[in-house]
């Protein structure tokens, strides 16, 4: 799962970087499909907020980094309900 999510910020970033941006209800309806985010073969908010809340405690802080992705529009990750994210 980790490898997972790994692998999916640094595809995340290489588009970003080639100017390639998903909308928020296309971030939101793949992360709803995520298996690691359901529960019972639903998505489950605090499912997900557990996976990240785990998975950003193992990534090394830094002051130019925060949990929402630093100033990068990525509002999904932090689930903010009425971003238009997973939560909204």
């Amino acid at each position: 799962m980790l490898e997972q999510l790994i692998e999916r910020e640094v595809m995340a970033q290489a588009a970003e970087a080639r100017g390639i941006v998903a909308s928020d209800s296309e971030v939101a309806e793949l992360l709803k499909k995520n298996p690691d985010f359901q529960k019972d073969g639903k998505f489950d908010l605090d499912t997900y907020k557990s996976v990240m809340s785990q998975y950003y405690r193992r990534l090394p802080r830094t002051s130019s980094r925060s949990c929402d992705g630093g100033s990068r529009r990525r509002s999904w990750s932090t689930g903010r309900a009425g971003s238009g994210g997973v939560g909204g």
